[in-house]
């Protein structure tokens, strides 16, 4: 299904999910609208997009310059009103979401429970309900809404999360009965563990620090792939949910099976035959131990820097190529690249990195730089 062209708006699009997902759709020459409560963040991220689509001779874009957006997710009263100024949109991603102090139910302060509430679900209904009449009028649209593992495999000190993305799901799923009888498709994306970059290095000897030590988790790029391709099948075929995991991640449970093995970058395929309980398994070596997994304190407004405890700890090979200074970086800025080589495009203003196919970012088209839990 050819998108070029397709008006598409994503909420908290410098972040993760979001950031990935603009790449995408904006090297499919779609138009996008993209909504982030911080107007310096959308206008840097614009002019990237801009300058990419300018110094790429294949790319023929002529919606090169992005729809910016800043909106705060708690004006939820407002999007109605955002909704009418912008008219008809084709693809809707409701991007935004927040895990704020991991706390257990019976400590958690009702200020953050509302916060969460309003931005992980209760937006993501206001999108819908402001968006959903305008794709139905025009006999077409496509709502994603991205959900989250945690929906099902619910863990300690993470309540009100939880519970918020259940809701969302629960919510995703009404509106696809509401809307059967139309031509809008509603999809819901539901990833695991994945790497979204909340940390920063003042966590390195934390239990929080740790959560990825020897795993692999998914990145903000391998869902964007979900995304596109639920939009791109024929208009007759509906996906209705996508669930991943990582590959060394299972059904999360306090007892039994541990959520993830840490295997290493190897994914386990050394000693494939060896009895797999002798590898270290879990969050940590208190996960079980102290019956309680602490993800530590407000994460919402974490650091933006992408010095991420978890750069180095997987011990990565210096010529491992992950190509950026993401998650799954070695190395340090221009250092990242293939064969320990830089990533970044000689030559290019603002030093902008080129990955496969002409996208920026080797990781592909990757976020150097994202600080909220998606």
């Amino acid at each position: 299904m050819d998108l070029s062209g397709a008006r598409v708006l994503i909420t908290w699009a410098t972040h993760g999910i979001g950031r990935s997902c603009a790449w995408r759709f904006h090297e499919m020459n779609c138009h996008l609208i993209l909504v982030d409560h911080d107007e310096g963040r959308l206008q840097e991220f614009s002019n990237e997009l801009m300058m990419q689509a300018q110094s790429n001779n294949n790319y023929g874009n002529k919606f090169m310059q992005p729809e910016c957006v800043r909106f705060d997710m708690n004006e939820v009263h407002r999007i109605y009103e955002m909704a009418q100024k912008l008219g008809p949109i084709d693809i809707l991603i409701n991007n935004a979401g927040m895990f704020m102090n991991c706390e257990m139910a019976d400590m958690v302060k009702p200020e953050e429970m509302w916060n969460m509430v309003q931005t992980n679900y209760m937006a993501p209904m206001a999108f819908v309900s402001a968006f959903s009449p305008m794709m139905k009028s025009r006999g077409e649209g496509h709502i994603i809404n991205i959900c989250s593992k945690s929906k099902d495999d619910y863990y300690p000190n993470g309540s009100v999360y939880c519970s918020t993305k259940a809701a969302l799901y629960a919510h995703t799923c009404a509106t696809r009965h509401d809307l059967v009888d139309t031509p809008v498709r509603v999809t819901s994306i539901s990833p695991g563990m994945m790497d979204s970059s909340w940390y920063d290095s003042n966590m390195m000897n934390s239990s929080e620090g740790r959560m990825f030590d020897n795993f692999m988790p998914m990145f903000p790029e391998d869902v964007a792939d979900q995304i596109v391709y639920c939009c791109t099948r024929p208009r007759h075929v509906q996906i209705a949910d996508i669930s991943s995991y990582a590959t060394n991640q299972s059904y999360f449970s306090m007892k039994g099976v541990p959520p993830v093995a840490r295997m290493g970058p190897s994914l386990g395929s050394e000693g494939c035959n060896s009895d797999w309980q002798m590898y270290q398994q879990g969050w940590g070596n208190n996960f079980y131990g102290n019956g309680n997994m602490s993800w530590g304190g407000n994460m919402m407004m974490g650091g933006q820097g992408r010095n991420s405890p978890r750069g180095n700890m997987m011990n990565y090979p210096s010529n491992f190529n992950f190509g950026n200074n993401s998650p799954r970086s070695y190395g340090s800025y221009g250092n990242s690249g293939t064969n320990g080589g830089s990533a970044y495009r000689s030559g290019s203003p603002m030093g902008y990195r080129m990955g496969p196919n002409g996208s920026p970012y080797n990781s592909p088209r990757g976020s150097p730089r994202m600080s909220y839990r998606m």
